[in-house]
């Protein structure tokens, strides 16, 4: 009889490892499920029970057993579309979808919708403060304003920072194609060089991207313009046909060349 003490037997350590391994790649194979990825997964489930059992790893040879049993009725069930958008809602609560980690056409899509937002905010002279997620996580910040669940339209943010909103005040803040949240409050910057010449909003922008990496929009009902604060820089003036480049530019680490403009 096989031993489950650690002390006795070691490969019980390695049996659980690889059984909670195994366990974190079927949800990401399940949200990714074709009949290439069935077809491979049915090869390794094969490999990996047969590995087991040479090995003596009894856990591992048990969940493939039992696993083998009941996957003809959960792969079709994980097909539907509800399960399908659950398995996506666990992705990104996990690993934090970013605009960087999204498909091409996708981040095309959700840059597109943010660049004709701060486009038409201003143009009609609305005052906004957009910030978009990189690398880092804003779970406090979240936390200072209104948590929300909603896709990144233009619509949607416009909507926010109209006249006559409950949410405009304050920083909204976008993780890959979702609004996460609203009326957040960032920390403003102290250099002297911003103070004596940007709105407060502005100033919110600078700060928040002193102590991260995200890229914070600012817009103007003042100027009517747009602005970009960006790893403690500050470009105002805008030409919004080149958000779209400057955000991809940006998220994959380049810089854009121009950098404090303050007029």
């Amino acid at each position: 009889m096989t031993s489950i003490d650690p002390l006795h037997n070691p490969l019980i350590i390695i049996d659980i490892l690889i059984s909670a391994i195994l366990l974190y790649f079927f949800l990401v194979f399940l949200k990714k499920i074709r009949v290439r990825n069935l077809v491979l997964g049915a090869v390794v489930l094969v490999g990996l029970y047969l590995l087991a059992n040479f090995l003596d790893l009894a856990l591992l040879a048990f969940i493939i057993k039992y696993f083998a049993l009941f996957l003809v009725v959960v792969v079709p069930f994980f097909l539907t579309p509800s399960m399908r958008r659950a398995l996506d809602r666990i992705e990104k609560e996990i690993k934090g979808i970013h605009l960087k980690d999204m498909s091409r056409r996708e981040r095309e899509g959700v840059i597109e919708e943010i660049s004709r937002a701060v486009t038409i905010l201003a143009k009609k002279r609305v005052g906004s403060l957009i910030i978009l997620e990189n690398k880092d996580f804003f779970k406090k910040l979240i936390q200072t304003g209104e948590k929300i669940e909603a896709k990144a339209t233009a619509e949607f943010l416009t909507y926010i920072f109209f006249p006559g909103s409950s949410l405009r005040e304050g920083a909204t803040i976008i993780r890959g194609d979702e609004v996460v949240a609203a009326k957040c409050i960032l920390p403003k910057t102290k250099r002297r060089l911003y103070m004596d010449h940007v709105s407060p909003r502005d100033m919110a922008g600078v700060g928040l991207s002193e102590i991260s990496d995200a890229l914070c929009f600012v817009t103007s009902k003042d100027r009517g313009d747009i602005s970009l604060a960006h790893e403690g820089s500050y470009i105002n003036n805008l030409d919004p046909e080149r958000i779209p480049y400057i955000i991809e530019t940006l998220l994959a680490g380049k810089e854009i060349g121009k950098k404090i403009d303050i007029k």
